[in-house]
């Protein structure tokens, strides 16, 4: 492949076409430019940093063996997140009696306590940081969390974590709606328990809907000025607004120091090293039957030389 072609951007229909014709390249620059936030989508619902990597390795595998398979009409990057998230609730359910386990474990958990030197209690308080926000995470059901974690942590659009997970957007937007109320139950209200506590907007005409648009980027101008001069006033809503907004930003970063912390590189060489391997023994394989074909068409021609011969020898 020429250096013009290498050195330019390659869209991701483009992308598809050259996987398609097996060009080997064009599969680096695949896993280059989609193995984070693969990455990212299966630590958000495994909360597991090996076994987010051994999927982000599974997910390429499966993409290179059936990317035949895929349409013009399929974005790559909807079609890779589908893999990811089948890849992550199939090891879910696969050990769902040990993540209970786990679950229940972690909630019991005693945070450690304060040191008295102030690197170690950053590091008290980062731990703490992230056991509330893993405690947040596990107690959203799976459908809300995977439509959560494409929209926050991913960044997909509403369109696209509808695309991605075969719902309407209007379901999305109620996922959304749930996951971060419950977030905020958990993280920032003081709730010991999201499904019994009383709703948080049921007072001092707050408005959960504006403050859901607001969070989704949604608002017009007006609404703005208006979520604004409540926010001035509403203690309730200014801390629920401002915990999502630092949840989110919280989280984000945790997945890119989980990220710095793991040899991408070298997952990369082992997706690209396996994935030549299958495919010298799809070439091996595809040569035997060629070989097997080629044989028993000579071995036809040399039966009918063969008979045709003795029958004008008569």
């Amino acid at each position: 492949m020429s250096n013009t072609i290498q050195n330019r951007i390659v869209q991701d229909e483009e992308l598809i076409t050259r996987l398609q014709r097996g060009d080997e390249w064009v599969f680096h620059l695949l896993v280059r430019r989609f193995r984070e936030k693969i990455f990212s989508t299966a630590f958000g619902i495994t909360l597991d940093a090996r076994q987010s990597q051994e999927i982000t390795f599974e997910v390429f595998s499966e993409v290179y063996r059936t990317v035949g398979a895929i349409g013009q009409d399929t974005p790559l990057p909807i079609w890779l997140h589908r893999i990811a998230i089948n890849r992550c609730l199939h090891w879910k359910h696969r050990i769902h009696r040990r993540w209970k386990k786990r679950k229940a474990a972690d909630e019991e958990a005693v945070i450690p306590a304060k040191e008295d030197s102030e690197e170690k209690r950053e590091s008290a308080e980062d731990e703490k940081r992230r056991f509330q926000m893993e405690s947040a995470l596990r107690r959203l059901p799976d459908p809300i969390r995977t439509a959560f974690i494409l929209r926050e942590l991913v960044g997909l659009s509403h369109s696209s974590v509808a695309e991605v997970m075969g719902i309407k957007i209007g379901v999305v937007r109620s996922r959304l709606r749930d996951a971060r109320r419950q977030i905020a139950k958990t993280l920032f209200m003081g709730f010991s328990d999201p499904e019994n506590e009383a709703e948080p907007f049921t007072e001092g005409g707050c408005d959960e809907i504006l403050i859901d648009r607001y969070l989704n980027a949604d608002l017009t101008a007006d609404d703005k000025r208006a979520l604004k001069a409540h926010l001035v006033d509403c203690t309730r809503c200014r801390r629920y607004t401002a915990g999502l907004i630092n949840f989110t930003r919280d989280l984000r970063r945790l997945v890119r120091s989980v990220i710095q912390e793991l040899d991408m590189v070298g997952l990369e060489k082992k997706v690209l090293v396996e994935n030549r391997i299958q495919h010298r023994s799809r070439r091996t394989i595809s040569i035997l039957k060629d070989s097997i074909r080629y044989l028993l068409l000579a071995m036809l021609a040399v039966g009918v030389l063969f008979f045709s011969a003795h029958y004008y020898l008569r």
